[in-house]
């Protein structure tokens, strides 16, 4: 039996301890494939960085690590700051700049305040929300 030859979830767990999956992804296809999972690579942040600081490090990444499938599972499953996603808004609010994040997170952020003025959630559940109506948006524009 060869490394390529495990089971899939033995190879994600090889991926998320490795120091740059990246490398591992240039072995064969397969690896690419692995390693380009949301979950793997939502798994490699979590052991590299602990779930404190998750969030930070995959904005500070950027894409493409951060992309709205790795945002959701990193949201739902981390201890987020909500002093961070807060700083977060403000630094970028006036720039109209995302920096290493992909547009449609960056929109999905700016935009939940007027989207979710009405409710009385707390910003990490708004945040939640707002990835999740643009996973739906991604879904319905790729099918058509």
């Amino acid at each position: 039996m060869t490394i390529n030859n495990l089971p899939e979830e033995v190879q994600v767990e090889i991926a998320s301890h490795v120091e740059t999956p990246f490398v591992l992804g240039c072995c064969s296809r397969n690896w690419h494939k692995i390693v380009n999972l949301p979950y793997t690579k939502y798994r490699w942040i979590l052991n590299k960085y602990g779930f404190i600081h998750a969030l930070f490090h995959a904005v500070r990444i950027g894409k493409p690590l951060f992309n709205l499938d790795v945002a959701e599972l990193v949201l739902r499953n981390a201890h987020n700051s909500r002093h961070f996603v807060q700083r977060l808004k403000l630094a970028y609010e006036n720039y109209g700049l995302w920096g290493n994040i992909s547009d449609d997170v960056y929109e999905r952020i700016l935009n939940y305040k007027k989207e979710y003025a009405c409710s009385n959630h707390n910003d990490m559940q708004s945040i939640r929300q707002a990835l999740e109506e643009a996973k739906k948006r991604r879904r319905y524009q790729n099918n058509n």
